[in-house]
């Protein structure tokens, strides 16, 4: 069996940053959503696979998610569908929106 190098968990340099204001139950506080620079870290059959890594940061709650990709713009494009998923994901919980500039 093939022992495979784990896939690394550190935050790259980030890029990219927007504000939303989460709002839960009429309460607001602020949601940060920060893209990470794609790195080319995964070894595959064909060569290395990119990651981008997205955090999420709202007050102490801080959640990162990985999007990897064939090179690091499908790796970027991939950071942003799985952005809006979980904005997607946020908003299906009961009371709960996500706005930008004053809009839902």
């Amino acid at each position: 069996m093939t022992h495979l190098a784990s896939i690394p968990n550190d935050f790259t340099s980030v890029v990219a940053v927007r504000e939303f204001d989460l709002v839960q139950d009429g309460a607001t506080s602020k949601l940060s959503i920060e893209i990470g620079l794609p790195i080319q870290d995964v070894e595959t059959v064909s060569g290395m696979d990119w990651r981008c890594p997205v955090r999420f940061v709202n007050g102490t709650a801080v959640w990162v998610r990985r999007a990897c990709g064939i090179d690091s713009f499908q790796a970027l494009s991939l950071a942003f569908r799985l952005i809006q998923s979980e904005i997607e994901q946020l908003e299906a919980r009961n009371g709960v929106e996500v706005h930008f500039l004053g809009n839902p």
